[in-house]
């Protein structure tokens, strides 16, 4: 996990008490993100924005030219620019300490701003032109940072030869299904209410996730003829 405040903490709704002390870039991006979660991007106004971050309502297209960018610029803020840090990291451990402090450093993020991310989800079923700049300015970049992980390891020997964006959905897919059962659905259900801590519930699935990720769920191997063979050493 990354030391210091997570982007999360920053832009979320307890985020700090005096936005000036950031840039003012940082100030709108933050009140921003508290405004779309409220009132979701067709209800956010700039002029809101701008009331929550201090500023004139001219100012906010100094840094932005559309409603759309600025969306578009905090979900890049949140998903992208953090990851930099956690991917620069990973180098020098190992892959399972690797990808649990990705995941980790995922959970950090998206816990406190759930409902920008619901947001931005919601709204890009809607706008196409959303769509396309989240997911052309986020979601593949993100995808790509975490793709040339997985590809290098490939060149190594170390992961199997695998379409690295297929591992890459595998995981994030796996992420979010867990932070949807716990932080989401698991309120329609008590058959899903889990009664440990959540340092406790994050540290038990986390492990499993990089272990299923990592090694598979098979005990052991198939080979030709239907017959079980050695247990697999791993792999993607």
């Amino acid at each position: 996990m990354t030391s210091g405040k997570s982007p999360g903490n920053r832009m979320g709704r307890g985020g700090p008490d005096n936005l000036h002390d950031m840039p003012r870039k940082q100030e709108i991006m933050a009140a921003a993100a508290k405004v779309f979660a409220r009132k979701g991007f067709k209800g956010a106004t700039t002029s809101e924005i701008a009331r929550e971050a201090g500023v004139a309502e001219g100012t906010i297209f100094r840094y932005f030219k559309t409603k759309k960018d600025l969306l578009v610029d905090v979900a890049g803020s949140l998903a992208v620019e953090t990851l930099k840090g956690i991917m620069s990291e990973m180098s020098a451990k190992s892959d399972e300490e690797s990808l649990k402090s990705l995941i980790y450093n995922r959970l950090e993020l998206i816990r406190p701003n759930l409902d920008l991310v619901k947001v931005m989800f919601y709204e890009a079923q809607f706008h196409p032109e959303v769509r396309q700049m989240i997911f052309g300015r986020v979601i593949f970049e993100a995808a790509q940072m975490l793709s040339e992980y997985f590809e290098a390891r490939v060149k190594m020997g170390i992961f199997r030869d695998v379409d690295p964006f297929a591992a890459v959905r595998s995981l994030v897919g796996a992420v979010f299904t867990y932070i949807m059962f716990d932080s989401v659905l698991k309120t329609a259900n008590p058959a899903w209410e889990d009664s440990d801590p959540q340092e406790a519930r994050d540290r038990r699935n986390v492990d499993l996730i990089v272990d299923i990720f990592l090694n598979g769920v098979r005990a052991t191997r198939e080979v030709p003829g239907g017959l079980p063979g050695k247990p697999d050493a791993g792999g993607i």
